[in-house]
């Protein structure tokens, strides 16, 4: 009986098994393919790709299909369709591209789709829901795939949003309601701050970094900022803790060496990466309790790159300093009891520097700026392909000398030259400003006009900008037919305007906060005080002029004053607090309208 009884057993563990073997077979997944269906292997290069959200970038898709050797490129998501599959067939020379859908936790445990994606040359992770990324494939054969192609295949991965936003080692899953920026500033702890660590992707160049995406929408600062807040305190990344955000059609991608290239179809788009300056910790990041990081202005270091379809302007991620390209600006994002304020144009880096707007002509095969030459600047630098960044050659210029410039046109067909000389006298990043249009004329002839800068200048680093162009142009900015745009750096030096007497001056270590700066109409300004006192706010032009004073009355503890200067043209200018009869700050602010 006993061995009727084992036979019996061994029978049921036998069809239980085949049961078992049998139901995995019959899982099933929705799945499309364009190209061959025949598996090839391809020379790989390793890569990241992040990208903001919204029109897909072509140029990233490129750079991945490149690094793919023209493999198998595979899509994967938890809702939609195949529609990646023509489009990025489309993009280049790729044996296949197959996107599969991945549902459920039990379609990520088939081991058929594990397979595919181990053998993918490229992986791109489309937008959705992140919340379903990590819940359907966390902990999964699908997981283990994916990290074995970035570390041990070393293939391009990339995503977008929500494919995007999970590529950290540290990610916000929104596995609660989509935390707001108001939400996380005010409460750093909010139920909504779903942050994972450590535990999902692997990939080493993204250790420590948060990533975020629609970045066109302000919002997504403040949370970013909060992210890394926690990150700092309570996740374990220390002051190594570091964001990158990206706009919209916007794309980061980072080479094998840890190179980060910033595209986008068109100017204005940008990619933000954050940092800790050491010397800035987080001052409150308490439960229930608003964020302040500030630390008298220091705040979070950020870069800010402008993208562009070659990708010309890089950052290096084995130190989040080195920049190259013309296109990267420094700033520092300061939140105080919960409001964020971004300011750019800060040292950081290789120092602070202003963005400007995009000139170029798009065609520099008949007329070009051949030379330009100015005090210590002697640059024979013929065609450059309709735009040439020269702001690294700097020459020392005194206000109120008149100083030559000499212009010499490059042509291969003899037609009349239009030309235009801007310069930021007020270093804002724009050459609207009255007066700085300086020189403007039709010639061909080699040009020397005098230029002459005014006493209501800013002292130290400014731009030059110069266009030749076929036909006449008025604007600074933007694609123009025929011609070159060429950057250079003036120096300026000399009638340094005083802001005040020197006397009765007590700069102190105060709390004062001013922002937004740049501002448009409304000027902040935050501080605390001990005592009750009365306090002055004095507005100078650059002439140290007196344009308009403000009175209040201090009260114990925090204290706002919304200085009104909608009245105000653009450009800088330079403020004076007094408390009592002291002068406790002076700073300089911009209003931009």
């Amino acid at each position: 009986m006993k061995n009727i009884y084992n036979i019996r057993k061994n029978h049921l563990n036998i069809l239980l098994m085949l049961f078992a073997i049998n139901f995995t077979y019959s899982q099933t997944y929705t799945s499309w393919i364009t190209g061959s269906a025949s598996d090839v292997n391809t020379t790989t290069t390793g890569g990241t790709c992040l990208m903001g959200g919204g029109t897909d970038n072509d140029d990233a898709i490129k750079w991945m299909i490149q690094k793919s050797g023209g493999g198998d490129f595979v899509v994967i998501r938890s809702s939609g369709t195949g529609a990646y599959n023509d489009y990025i067939y489309g993009l280049g020379a790729v044996n296949s591209v197959e996107t599969i859908l991945i549902d459920t936790r039990a379609k990520a445990s088939i081991a058929e789709i594990a397979t595919k994606i181990r053998n993918a040359e490229a992986l791109f992770i489309a937008g959705g829901d992140q919340a379903t990324y990590v819940s359907y494939w966390k902990d999964t054969p699908v997981e283990d795939a994916i990290n074995y192609l970035i570390n041990t295949k070393k293939v391009p991965v990339g995503g977008t949003s929500a494919g995007c936003a999970i590529q950290g080692k540290y990610y916000y899953s929104a596995a609660n309601a989509s935390v707001t920026s108001a939400q996380a500033l005010a409460n750093p702890y909010n139920s909504d701050m779903t942050i994972g660590a450590n535990d999902f992707l692997n990939n080493p160049i993204l250790a420590n970094v948060i990533t975020d995406t629609h970045y066109n929408n302000p919002d997504r600062r403040g949370r970013q900022t909060a992210f890394i807040a926690r990150m700092w305190k309570d996740l374990g990344a220390g002051i190594n803790a570091k964001g990158i955000g990206v706009y919209e059609k916007t794309a980061v991608c980072i080479d094998q060496n840890g190179i980060a290239k910033v595209f986008a179809p068109a100017t204005g788009n940008y990619a933000y990466f954050y940092q800790f300056d050491t010397t800035s910790l987080p001052e409150t990041v308490t439960s229930g309790s608003a964020l302040t990081w500030n630390n008298n202005g220091k705040g979070v270091k950020i870069i800010k790159i402008e993208g562009d379809t070659t990708g010309s302007t890089t950052l290096n991620l084995n130190d989040w300093t080195t920049v190259s390209g013309s296109k990267a600006s420094y700033g520092v994002i300061k939140v105080v009891n919960g409001t964020l304020t971004e300011t750019l144009g800060t040292s950081g880096g290789g120092g602070g520097t202003v963005i400007y707007c995009s000139s170029a002509g798009s065609d520099a095969s008949r007329e070009w700026i051949k030379k330009v030459a100015i005090g210590s600047i002697n640059n024979l630098s013929n065609s450059n392909g309709g735009y040439a960044d020269f702001s690294s050659q700097v020459t020392t210029i005194t206000k109120g000398t008149a100083t030559t410039l000499t212009l010499t046109p490059g042509f291969s067909a003899t037609r009349k030259l239009y030309w235009k000389v801007f310069i930021d006298f007020n270093n804002n990043g724009v050459f609207t400003d009255s007066g700085e249009e300086v020189y403007s004329v039709f010639s061909s002839a080699t040009l020397t006009p005098q230029i002459t800068i005014p006493t209501s200048a800013v002292n130290g680093n400014i731009r030059m900008r110069i266009i030749v162009s076929y036909n006449s142009i008025t604007s600074s900015c933007g694609t123009y037919t025929y011609g070159e745009t060429e950057d250079y750096t003036l120096n300026v030096s000399g009638g340094t305007a005083k802001l005040m007497e020197s006397k009765n001056i007590e700069e102190t270590n105060t709390e004062i906060v001013i922002y937004p700066n740049p501002t448009a109409d409304i000027l902040k300004i935050d501080f605390g005080l001990t005592e009750k006192e009365n306090i002055q706010v004095s507005i100078y032009d650059l002439n140290a002029s007196l344009l308009k004073t403000i009175d209040a009355k201090g009260d114990l503890g925090q204290n706002r004053i919304d200085v009104n200067v909608s009245d105000l043209k653009d450009g800088q200018y330079l403020l004076s607090i007094k408390r009592g009869d002291k002068v406790v700050k002076r700073s300089k602010f911009i209003i931009l309208k």
